[in-house]
């Protein structure tokens, strides 16, 4: 999959390329309407009821690795969680991939998730909160990094772990990274090459810019 460095490099020939983040959160078709969103149960924990009602208002709920920085030193890793139970992580390596999948969160704050081609499978996570906002810390303790497809990436320490949840435009960005790379996928811009790989990427950037959402 290209990544986003490389569609940084065309973005000159865009007038709309200026516009980092939208003031909106973009919808995802395949992610439901916010009345798709189960109803808060009485029993769930606090964070639990936290977690579904910010994606109740929000129509989404994203948290970033690192205690929610961006390193930038390919080892970032992004999730966000949507209604009908689906989920995307971004992968931040050499090269930047998303996969999509499905989760489940338990009243306790367990949360399991699952994605598609992901070459191992994603830790049993725990939502919790400190005095700032929520977290995701894996269920075994001594999970560390998760190198998926990264090959060489190198995160010294034991600080990949807790993800934080993102606000704002760094959350919109992430929404927008995710809506980029659906549509990439969707046109079959990986199976061109050359021009028709540019035309294609024109086509992706045109459709955002009718939708008022702006590429990351």
């Amino acid at each position: 999959m290209m990544t986003l460095r490389g569609w940084n490099a065309l973005r000159w020939r865009r007038t709309a390329c200026s516009m980092i983040f939208a003031l909106t959160v973009l919808p995802l078709p395949a992610c439901g309407s916010l009345n798709d969103v189960p109803a808060m149960q009485t029993h769930a924990s606090g964070p639990v009821a936290e977690f579904r009602d910010h994606l109740r208002r929000n129509g989404a709920i994203t948290f970033r690795s690192w205690s929610g920085k961006r390193r930038g030193t390919d080892t970032d890793t992004e999730i966000a969680f949507f209604p009908e139970h689906v989920v995307y992580m971004l992968e931040y390596g050499y090269t930047e991939k998303s996969y999509s999948g499905a989760y489940e969160i338990q009243s306790d704050g367990r949360i399991s998730a699952r994605f598609e081609h992901f070459p191992q499978p994603w830790p049993e996570m725990l939502v919790h909160r400190d005095e700032v906002s929520l977290l995701l810390r894996p269920v075994d303790a001594n999970q560390g990094f998760i190198m998926g497809t990264r090959g060489g990436a190198f995160a010294p320490g034991n600080e990949y772990w807790p993800f934080r949840m993102l606000t704002g435009e760094a959350a919109r960005g992430v929404i927008s990274s995710i809506e980029l790379y659906k549509l990439i996928e969707e046109r079959g811009c990986d199976n061109y090459i050359r021009d028709k790989w540019r035309a294609c990427l024109d086509e992706v950037f045109d459709e955002l810019e009718r939708r008022g959402a702006p590429y990351p």
